[in-house]
């Protein structure tokens, strides 16, 4: 995340885009504060930039940083339950040889105080880790089980967008608890 002490900001849900093509990866920082948010992208680069945004604007902001030529960049839409069905093992095989962006989304919510558990400060709860394979027409989400096996499962384009919005809602609603929990909201 930005190069902040997480005391230095105020109660915030962050997010890491990171964009892989080929061997090069892009990540983007944005930090969402009431109603404002901000983006640091890309990370490490000497052309890095922040700029400002509200919050309103969240999806068209993180699209922006998705590869241009994707389904990544679709407005929300639900996969319903019933289309969710794992990828079956012959286009899995396949599967590497098509892709041509991973996407990774960290959603993070970062409460201030102090953290009951180590009497120490508390910087972060990590409430997301999403990735995400994108073919030239179709997307895919990648989840690992405990066990360590990993699920392939196509998705409709616009999944990325509506898993976005309800994971960084899931993390305001973290936060306010976490704050209201604590005294501090």
């Amino acid at each position: 995340m930005p190069d902040v002490p997480s005391t230095a900001l105020p109660p915030h849900v962050a997010l890491r885009i990171a964009v892989t093509t080929g061997r090069r990866t892009t990540r983007s920082d944005l930090v969402v504060v009431g109603s404002r948010g901000s983006v640091h992208t890309p990370l490490g680069s000497p052309d890095a930039t922040i700029s400002e945004f509200p919050v309103s604007r969240l999806w068209p902001t993180v699209r922006a940083l998705l590869p241009a030529d994707s389904v990544a960049r679709t407005a929300p839409a639900v996969t319903p339950a019933a289309d969710r069905v794992p990828v079956d093992a012959e286009e899995t095989a396949v599967l590497p040889a098509l892709v041509r962006h991973a996407v990774t989304v960290t959603v993070t919510a970062r409460p201030t105080g102090t953290d009951a558990r180590s009497n120490g400060p508390r910087t972060r709860d990590t409430l997301a880790l999403r990735t995400w394979l994108l073919t030239a027409r179709d997307l895919y989400s990648v989840t690992a089980a405990a066990d360590g096996s990993t699920t392939v499962l196509r998705e409709r384009a616009g999944a990325i967008a509506a898993t976005l919005q309800w994971d960084v809602a899931g993390a305001l609603d973290h936060l306010v608890g976490t704050l209201a929990a604590t005294g501090a909201a």
